[in-house]
């Protein structure tokens, strides 16, 4: 399955637009180098069951340095809901800035709906925008009484000084019954697992994974369900990730645009 979204963090609140087909994606960076994550420096490893030692090295990459193949690692089921079959068919993902931008987007077909909190948890946080708890709450019952699922993105990274805030975020989207969070944040990752196991993650474009070495890292570690790539790849290089993971990749259908 291959979601096709408005940009995270930036068509806030977008409706109506025209679906851009992967055909269609822009060609003019048809090299792009990748970018390899480098393991986490607390024990993540302990989460999941048979899990081998954190090495020094990046996934994907061997002990002298050179490239080595390797199975994709499977978190534990006891931690994660099980996979669901892929769909051949894309799905539409639209962001919604408010309510009534939400059902709009539900009654003209959306498959999911993604939004933030009123609160710096989100990367489009200004005024007149976002989402309280009451009407959150609404937003995910008139998503799903149309079968439609919603996402909370909560794609910035926590401030040493209060980042309580993005933890009871993610609490809050658990609590309202919410199908997904995007993450940008490990720490976030983690604590979304340990406390919330049951809760879907998808890797957030501000993660800036941009191969599949990365988004297996992730999913791995974190056993993120769905990556939001970033708009540098080629249609190629969007072949090659999907080609190389397990996980459900997500593209930009209308580039930067952003309408607020």
């Amino acid at each position: 399955m291959v979601p096709v979204s408005g940009a995270e963090g930036s068509t806030w609140g977008t409706i109506g637009l025209p679906l851009i087909s992967v055909k269609d994606f822009p060609r003019s960076i048809e090299q792009h180098p990748p970018t390899l994550k480098t393991r986490l420096e607390y024990p993540v490893d302990a989460l999941y069951q048979s899990s081998p030692p954190v090495h020094s090295f990046p996934p994907g990459v061997g002990r002298n340095g050179t490239a080595e193949s390797s199975p994709i690692r499977q978190p534990a089921a006891a931690h994660l809901r099980p996979r669901q079959p892929m769909s051949s068919v894309p799905e539409l993902v639209c962001p919604a800035g408010a309510l009534p931008a939400l059902k709009a987007a539900v009654d003209n077909g959306a498959d999911w709906v993604y939004f933030g909190l009123r609160d710096n948890t989100n990367a489009r946080n200004f005024a007149g925008l976002n989402f309280d708890e009451r009407s959150a709450k609404e937003g995910i019952r008139y998503a799903h009484a149309a079968g439609a699922k919603t996402i909370l993105a909560t794609n910035t990274y926590p401030q040493s000084d209060t980042w309580e805030r993005w933890h009871r975020a993610i609490d809050t989207a658990a609590g309202l019954g919410i199908d997904a969070v995007i993450l940008a944040d490990p720490g976030l990752m983690r604590y979304a697992v340990r406390r919330h196991p049951s809760l879907e993650l998808h890797l957030s474009v501000q993660a800036s994974a941009t191969n599949y070495e990365a988004i297996n890292f992730y999913y791995e570690q974190f056993g993120v369900r769905r990556a939001v790539l970033p708009r540098v790849l080629s249609v190629a290089q969007v072949e090659q990730v999907i080609a190389n993971t397990e996980v459900e990749i997500e593209v930009f259908g209308f580039g930067s645009l952003c309408v607020m």
